[in-house]
Protein backbone atom coordinates (compact mmCIF):
# COMPACT_ATOMS: atom_id res chain seq x y z
CA UNK A 1 0.00 0.00 0.00
CA UNK A 2 1.00 3.62 -0.94
CA UNK A 3 2.07 5.97 2.17
CA UNK A 4 -1.06 8.21 2.05
CA UNK A 5 -0.37 11.85 1.16
CA UNK A 6 1.15 14.00 3.71
CA UNK A 7 -1.01 16.84 5.31
CA UNK A 8 -0.34 20.58 3.95
CA UNK A 9 1.27 23.06 6.10
CA UNK A 10 -0.62 25.03 8.09
CA UNK A 11 0.28 28.66 7.46
CA UNK A 12 0.34 30.56 10.35
CA UNK A 13 0.22 34.37 11.41
CA UNK A 14 0.12 35.39 15.38
CA UNK A 15 -1.08 39.22 15.78
CA UNK A 16 0.59 40.91 19.23
CA UNK A 17 -0.76 43.79 21.12
CA UNK A 18 2.23 44.43 22.11
CA UNK A 19 1.47 46.88 25.54
CA UNK A 20 -1.85 44.19 26.13
CA UNK A 21 0.26 41.33 26.39
CA UNK A 22 3.31 43.52 28.69
CA UNK A 23 0.67 44.64 30.89
CA UNK A 24 -1.64 41.60 31.05
CA UNK A 25 1.24 39.13 31.95
CA UNK A 26 2.76 41.61 34.78
CA UNK A 27 -1.28 41.83 36.13
CA UNK A 28 -1.98 37.75 36.10
CA UNK A 29 1.89 36.56 37.62
CA UNK A 30 1.80 39.52 40.20
CA UNK A 31 5.06 41.51 38.64
CA UNK A 32 3.99 44.69 39.05
CA UNK A 33 5.84 44.94 42.02
CA UNK A 34 9.02 44.02 40.35
CA UNK A 35 11.35 46.41 37.94
CA UNK A 36 9.87 47.57 34.93
CA UNK A 37 11.15 44.96 32.60
CA UNK A 38 8.52 42.05 33.97
CA UNK A 39 6.54 41.25 31.93
CA UNK A 40 8.55 41.32 28.82
CA UNK A 41 8.20 38.84 25.94
CA UNK A 42 10.43 37.17 23.25
CA UNK A 43 7.63 37.39 20.41
CA UNK A 44 9.36 34.86 18.49
CA UNK A 45 9.59 32.56 20.80
CA UNK A 46 5.71 33.23 21.70
CA UNK A 47 4.76 33.15 18.23
CA UNK A 48 6.11 30.01 17.36
CA UNK A 49 5.02 28.20 20.21
CA UNK A 50 1.53 29.29 19.29
CA UNK A 51 2.16 27.38 15.60
CA UNK A 52 2.89 24.36 17.17
CA UNK A 53 0.07 24.41 18.97
CA UNK A 54 -2.72 24.62 16.03
CA UNK A 55 -1.28 21.36 14.49
CA UNK A 56 1.77 19.53 13.86
CA UNK A 57 2.04 20.85 10.21
CA UNK A 58 1.86 24.15 11.49
CA UNK A 59 4.17 27.02 10.16
CA UNK A 60 4.77 30.45 10.91
CA UNK A 61 4.38 32.61 7.57
CA UNK A 62 4.47 36.25 9.70
CA UNK A 63 4.40 37.95 13.21
CA UNK A 64 2.62 41.06 13.03
CA UNK A 65 3.21 43.75 15.65
CA UNK A 66 1.31 46.07 16.86
CA UNK A 67 2.68 49.07 19.46
CA UNK A 68 3.40 52.32 19.61
CA UNK A 69 6.48 54.52 18.39
CA UNK A 70 8.01 57.19 21.07
CA UNK A 71 8.67 60.50 19.35
CA UNK A 72 12.40 60.97 18.87
CA UNK A 73 12.58 64.96 19.58
CA UNK A 74 10.36 64.47 22.65
CA UNK A 75 11.48 61.72 23.96
CA UNK A 76 14.98 60.73 22.43
CA UNK A 77 15.95 58.08 25.10
CA UNK A 78 12.45 55.92 24.66
CA UNK A 79 12.97 56.53 20.59
CA UNK A 80 16.20 54.80 20.58
CA UNK A 81 15.20 51.88 23.45
CA UNK A 82 12.77 51.22 20.97
CA UNK A 83 14.99 51.27 17.90
CA UNK A 84 17.29 49.00 19.17
CA UNK A 85 14.68 46.54 20.45
CA UNK A 86 13.15 46.74 17.12
CA UNK A 87 16.31 45.97 15.07
CA UNK A 88 16.93 42.77 17.39
CA UNK A 89 13.74 41.61 16.18
CA UNK A 90 14.59 42.18 12.98
CA UNK A 91 17.52 40.50 12.85
CA UNK A 92 16.00 37.20 15.02
CA UNK A 93 12.55 37.25 12.48
CA UNK A 94 13.88 38.72 8.86
CA UNK A 95 10.97 38.68 6.75
CA UNK A 96 8.39 37.46 8.91
CA UNK A 97 7.86 40.57 11.04
CA UNK A 98 5.54 42.84 9.88
CA UNK A 99 6.07 45.87 11.99
CA UNK A 100 2.43 48.00 13.35
CA UNK A 101 3.74 50.60 14.82
CA UNK A 102 1.88 54.18 15.04
CA UNK A 103 3.40 57.01 16.61
CA UNK A 104 2.32 57.47 20.60
CA UNK A 105 0.73 60.91 21.35
CA UNK A 106 1.81 63.51 23.67
CA UNK A 107 -0.29 65.62 26.01
CA UNK A 108 1.66 66.86 28.69
CA UNK A 109 3.34 64.69 31.04
CA UNK A 110 0.72 62.04 29.24
CA UNK A 111 1.63 59.12 26.59
CA UNK A 112 -1.09 57.46 25.10
CA UNK A 113 -1.10 54.74 22.35
CA UNK A 114 -3.66 55.37 19.94
CA UNK A 115 -5.51 53.02 17.55
CA UNK A 116 -3.64 50.14 17.65
CA UNK A 117 -6.56 47.92 18.45
CA UNK A 118 -8.27 49.34 15.52
CA UNK A 119 -4.98 48.35 13.02
CA UNK A 120 -4.56 44.75 14.54
CA UNK A 121 -8.82 44.39 14.38
CA UNK A 122 -8.60 45.90 10.46
CA UNK A 123 -5.32 43.61 9.36
CA UNK A 124 -7.53 40.76 10.82
CA UNK A 125 -10.28 41.07 9.07
CA UNK A 126 -8.14 41.47 5.78
CA UNK A 127 -6.59 38.26 6.25
CA UNK A 128 -9.93 36.56 6.74
CA UNK A 129 -11.08 37.85 3.55
CA UNK A 130 -7.87 37.47 1.12
CA UNK A 131 -6.99 33.54 2.44
CA UNK A 132 -3.11 34.61 2.97
CA UNK A 133 -2.79 32.43 6.13
CA UNK A 134 -4.60 29.37 7.25
CA UNK A 135 -4.75 30.49 10.81
CA UNK A 136 -4.80 33.83 12.85
CA UNK A 137 -4.01 34.03 16.28
CA UNK A 138 -4.39 37.23 18.24
CA UNK A 139 -2.77 37.71 21.33
CA UNK A 140 -4.34 40.28 23.45
CA UNK A 141 -6.91 40.60 26.42
CA UNK A 142 -8.30 43.97 24.85
CA UNK A 143 -12.34 43.22 24.74
CA UNK A 144 -12.55 45.81 21.84
CA UNK A 145 -11.28 43.71 19.40
CA UNK A 146 -14.27 41.29 19.82
CA UNK A 147 -16.43 42.46 16.93
CA UNK A 148 -13.39 42.10 15.06
CA UNK A 149 -12.83 38.58 15.95
CA UNK A 150 -16.12 37.51 15.07
CA UNK A 151 -16.49 39.08 11.42
CA UNK A 152 -13.48 37.18 10.55
CA UNK A 153 -14.58 33.93 11.97
CA UNK A 154 -18.00 34.84 9.89
CA UNK A 155 -15.88 35.93 6.87
CA UNK A 156 -13.70 32.61 6.82
CA UNK A 157 -16.04 30.12 7.90
CA UNK A 158 -13.47 28.99 10.31
CA UNK A 159 -11.54 27.21 11.94
CA UNK A 160 -9.17 30.46 11.08
CA UNK A 161 -9.19 32.79 14.13
CA UNK A 162 -7.76 31.81 17.62
CA UNK A 163 -6.88 33.79 20.55
CA UNK A 164 -4.51 33.50 23.40
CA UNK A 165 -3.83 35.48 26.24
CA UNK A 166 -2.46 34.98 30.08
CA UNK A 167 -4.24 33.48 32.42
CA UNK A 168 -3.85 33.94 36.19
CA UNK A 169 -5.60 35.83 39.34
CA UNK A 170 -6.10 39.07 37.78
CA UNK A 171 -9.06 39.96 35.87
CA UNK A 172 -7.85 41.79 33.20
CA UNK A 173 -5.34 38.78 32.33
CA UNK A 174 -8.79 36.99 31.27
CA UNK A 175 -9.28 35.34 27.86
CA UNK A 176 -10.85 37.05 25.18
CA UNK A 177 -14.01 34.62 24.35
CA UNK A 178 -15.84 33.67 21.35
CA UNK A 179 -18.05 30.89 20.72
CA UNK A 180 -16.21 28.27 18.24
CA UNK A 181 -13.00 30.66 18.52
CA UNK A 182 -10.02 28.19 19.89
CA UNK A 183 -8.43 29.69 23.29
CA UNK A 184 -4.96 29.31 23.97
CA UNK A 185 -3.93 29.44 27.54
CA UNK A 186 -0.33 30.93 28.27
CA UNK A 187 0.35 30.36 31.49
CA UNK A 188 3.62 31.49 34.12
CA UNK A 189 5.56 28.24 33.28
CA UNK A 190 5.22 29.42 29.66
CA UNK A 191 5.82 32.95 30.40
CA UNK A 192 9.13 32.36 32.06
CA UNK A 193 10.11 30.49 29.00
CA UNK A 194 9.44 33.28 26.85
CA UNK A 195 10.62 36.14 28.69
CA UNK A 196 13.12 38.74 27.98
CA UNK A 197 15.26 40.57 30.33
CA UNK A 198 17.22 42.11 27.52
CA UNK A 199 17.42 46.04 28.71
CA UNK A 200 17.21 47.79 24.97
CA UNK A 201 18.00 51.11 26.58
CA UNK A 202 21.80 50.41 26.70
CA UNK A 203 24.10 50.39 23.41
CA UNK A 204 24.59 46.95 21.92
CA UNK A 205 28.22 47.05 24.05
CA UNK A 206 27.42 47.63 27.45
CA UNK A 207 23.98 45.82 27.16
CA UNK A 208 23.21 43.88 30.36
CA UNK A 209 20.33 42.27 31.65
CA UNK A 210 18.82 45.06 34.16
CA UNK A 211 15.90 47.37 34.04
CA UNK A 212 13.92 48.59 30.60
CA UNK A 213 12.83 52.05 32.06
CA UNK A 214 13.63 53.84 29.35
CA UNK A 215 10.89 51.87 26.82
CA UNK A 216 8.33 51.87 29.26
CA UNK A 217 8.14 55.19 30.13
CA UNK A 218 7.92 55.83 26.33
CA UNK A 219 5.26 53.95 26.00
CA UNK A 220 3.22 55.91 28.58
CA UNK A 221 4.38 54.00 31.85
CA UNK A 222 5.57 55.53 35.00
CA UNK A 223 9.27 55.14 35.12
CA UNK A 224 10.51 53.78 38.03
CA UNK A 225 13.76 55.15 39.99
CA UNK A 226 16.87 53.32 40.57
Amino acid sequence: MPDPDPQPPVWVSVLLDWQNIYKCARDAFGLTDEGSIAGTIDPLKLARHLTSSVSPDGRLQEVRIYRGRPDNVKDSIGYAAWRSQTAAWKSTMGESLIERYRDLKYRGDEVMEKGIDVWLAIDLVKLAMDKEVDRAIVVSSDTDLLPAIELADEISGGPFVEVAGWVGDHPSAAILSVDGVPRRQLGRTLYERFRDETDYNLSLRVRKKSGWDAQIQAEGRVRRQS
